[in-house]
């Protein structure tokens, strides 16, 4: 090849090349508009309290023990292990 010929290989390859940088961009502000909107839906479910606001919710008084806990694992997505107590009405209601 020679250098003239390099440079229209070059001049043929430029448009792609810009295509494919736009496409890409594209995808990435896609990505992150699709990521945004889901992170924004899931913040809902804890209901406008953080792990602070029931801190002080219990230490005030206004929740009980067994709700602070369950309010607590509520929001960080896992689910206690039933106490002895809970254990003990289960079995009563229940009757096993």
């Amino acid at each position: 090849m020679t250098p003239a010929s390099d440079g229209s290989v070059f001049a043929s390859i430029l448009p792609w090349l810009v295509a494919l940088a736009g496409v890409v961009a594209i995808g990435v502000a896609g990505i992150w508009v699709v990521r945004r909107f889901a992170r924004r839906e899931s913040d809902g479910g804890a209901g406008g309290f953080t792990l602070q606001d029931l801190r002080d919710m219990k230490a005030s008084g206004q929740l009980s023990d067994e709700q602070y806990v369950r309010a607590r694992d509520s929001m960080i997505g896992r689910r206690s292990e039933p106490t002895a107590s809970q254990s003990t009405n289960i079995d009563e209601t229940t009757g096993s």
